[in-house]
C-alpha cells in the first residue's frame, strides 16, 4: 500500500483514516483560507496583516506535533460533548470567523461591518507586539510537551508529567500563550463579533477545562502531580 507517495508501514496502515489524513487536511484548509484572504487583500489593514501572521503561525507551529502524536495508544479519554462544542466554538471564533470577515470586508458579502470599531494606532501596535511573544511561548510549550500534547482531555500509555522548560514555572503555559493571543485578537481584528467572540469562547473553555484537566492528572499521577502543583503556578509563575 502507498500513501502520499511513500510506502506505508504496517502501523500506519492500521491507523484510522482520520488520523492518517488529519495533518494533510489541516494544510488544505489553511491554504483555502489563505486564498480567501489574498482575494480581498487590498481591503486589509496593517494590523490585520499581523493577525493573519498570528493565525497561520499558530497552526504551522502545531502541525508537526499533530503528526508526532497521531499514533498514541490512548488509555484515558475524558472528552465530553461539552468540550467538543467549546473547542469547535473556539476554533470558529479564532479562525474561520475572522477570516470570513476579512475576506468579505467592504464587499457585497460584508455583513459584519456594523460591528466595527476603531482603536488608536498605539493599541494596534501593542497587539502586533504581542504576536511574537505568543508565538514563542506557544512553540516552546509544544516543544517541551512533545508527545504528551493532546488537543483534548486524554492520556496515552507512555504519558508522563513534564516539569522541564516552561513547565518548570507554570503548569499550563500553552493556555498562558493563548491568553496572550486572545488579548491580541481584538486589538488586531477590530470588530465586536469577528474580534471579540474569541474572548467569551476561550475564557469559558478555560474556566471549565483546567479543573477537569488537573483532576485527570491527579487521578493518574497522585502525589507526584500534587507536589508539582505545589511548586508551580497555574497560568503565571508562582512567587516564592
Amino acid at each position: 500500500m502507498e500513501w502520499n507517495g511513500h510506502n506505508m508501514t504496517k502501523s500506519e496502515a492500521n491507523q484510522p483514516f482520520k488520523q492518517r489524513v488529519g495533518p494533510y487536511f489541516e494544510v488544505v484548509i489553511l491554504l483555502g483560507l489563505l486564498v480567501l484572504l489574498l482575494w480581498n487583500f487590498d481591503a486589509i489593514r496593517f494590523h490585520e496583516v499581523a493577525w493573519i501572521i498570528f493565525f497561520f503561525g499558530t497552526y504551522l507551529i502545531r502541525l508537526p506535533y499533530m503528526k508526532l502524536t497521531e499514533d498514541k495508544d490512548i488509555t484515558v479519554d475524558k472528552k465530553t460533548l461539552q468540550e467538543r462544542i467549546l473547542l469547535t466554538v473556539v476554533f470558529i471564533s479564532m479562525g474561520p470567523l475572522p477570516v470570513g470577515y476579512l475576506a468579505t470586508k467592504n464587499g457585497a458579502w460584508d455583513v459584519l461591518s456594523f460591528a466595527n470599531y476603531s482603536l488608536p494606532t498605539g493599541l494596534s501596535l501593542i497587539g502586533m507586539g504581542l504576536v511574537p511573544i505568543f508565538a514563542f511561548l506557544f512553540w516552546r510549550a509544544h516543544a517541551d510537551l512533545g508527545r504528551n500534547w493532546s488537543p483534548t482531555l486524554e492520556m496515552h500509555r507512555e504519558h508522563t508529567i513534564v516539569t522541564n522548560g516552561v513547565y518548570s514555572y507554570v503548569r499550563h503555559p500553552m493556555y498562558s500563550a493563548l491568553i496572550i493571543g486572545v488579548i491580541a485578537h481584538p486589538l488586531l481584528i477590530q470588530n465586536w463579533i469577528a474580534g471579540g467572540m474569541i474572548i467569551v469562547a476561550f475564557l469559558t473553555m478555560l474556566v471549565l477545562r483546567i479543573p477537569k484537566e488537573e483532576a485527570m492528572l491527579l487521578e493518574e499521577f497522585g502525589d507526584e502531580y500534587r507536589e508539582y502543583m505545589g511548586r508551580t503556578g497555574r497560568l503565571i509563575p508562582k512567587l516564592h
